[in-house]
């Protein structure tokens, strides 16, 4: 029948693994969110006239639950799809005055399962990077750059009249984020208020590769590059509280997120079997979104030893996005 053949030839092409892209980028930005969690720590606590250490030594854990409904993008139906990710990070800063210096590395694995049993992928990546902040009484800026190195694969079905084609490949890719956010400090009547600005900007490639177990209906996918800039402007507030050597604050937060990709919506595409390139553009959106937070953090035996617990969320049309974590310090 008719729908029998649009059914199979929407599902012969490899836009759906845009939405690999767009969660590894997600990946990159929560395992940087980590750095903004450790000295947001630092910022929160001074209102108790916290004492700093020279050295920490930290580790952050988190869990990333991703969800995109099936949309319209540029006059084509896009499958929807679920990414669930679990990721660690473990850094080390040194601290000279109100400046600090740090090197942390980390792990991401993803799993994502599209709408409609079109397919799964998985994303494993690993990263290294370097960190400078400066935290002043009423001004702070923090600055990284973060290096990925991950491994794809993924699975795409193809829906035949009488039968189910499974089409899976592997790849490899890298990624390199660069990170700037600036704030205010403002103390008032015990509380903190903090206005901040941060600014990402994401370039990321991903290896070409050519499918196997789909006989004639493999592909042989080129090799494909994307950029992201993104910005996120907002209010902060903090409470902190004393009890002798230690010492809790809690810290909500609301935002405004805007993403901007500029690079990266299409794959180039042929048959194994043929030399004549096809061009598919998948779902990768330009996107504002709203990004409520919260962030729970304690301390002890004069700051010896922190932890954090926190929530983010980033909500917009078709699209939400939710991040649950920890943190664990050690000052020496």
């Amino acid at each position: 029948s008719q729908s029998e053949i649009s059914t199979l030839l929407d599902t012969m092409q490899p836009a759906i693994f845009k939405g690999l892209t767009l969660s590894q980028e997600n990946n990159a930005i929560q395992i940087g969110q980590s750095l903004g969690y450790r000295f947001e720590d630092v910022l929160n606590k001074r209102l108790c006239n916290s004492s700093e250490k020279d050295f920490h030594l930290w580790i952050d854990g988190f869990g990333d639950f991703l969800q995109q409904k099936n949309v319209s993008f540029q006059g084509s139906q896009q499958i929807g799809y679920d990414t669930h990710t679990g990721a660690a990070v473990i850094g080390f800063d040194a601290r000279l005055s109100s400046f600090y210096l740090g090197v942390l590395s980390g792990y991401s694995g993803s799993t994502t399962d599209w709408n409609k049993h079109r397919g799964k992928g998985t994303i494993d990546t690993v990263y290294g990077g370097l960190y400078a902040s400066a935290l002043g009484k009423l001004f702070y800026g923090n600055l990284s750059i973060l290096g990925g190195w991950s491994h794809f694969s993924g699975n795409r079905t193809l829906l035949a009249a009488d039968r189910i084609i499974v089409a899976k490949h592997h790849n490899g890719g890298a990624q390199l984020t660069s990170h700037l956010d600036t704030g205010l400090n403002f103390q008032i009547k015990g509380f903190t208020i903090r206005p901040f600005d941060a600014f990402d900007y994401i370039c990321q490639t991903e290896g070409a590769y050519s499918e196997k177990g789909a006989g004639a209906f493999n592909l042989h996918v080129s090799k494909s590059n994307a950029i992201m800039l993104r910005n996120e402007l907002g209010l902060q507030f903090s409470k902190c509280f004393s009890f002798q050597t230690h010492l809790i604050s809690i810290s909500p937060k609301i935002s405004w997120v805007r993403e901007l990709r500029v690079k990266g919506k299409t794959y180039q595409a042929s048959l194994n079997d043929s030399l004549c390139d096809f061009t598919v553009t998948g779902y990768f959106p330009d996107r504002s979104l709203v990004s409520p937070g919260i962030m729970l953090s304690g301390s002890v035996f004069n700051n010896f030893m922190s932890f954090d617990l926190y929530y983010n969320g980033q909500y917009g049309s078709n699209y939400n996005n939710t991040n649950y974590g920890g943190q664990l310090r050690y000052g020496f």
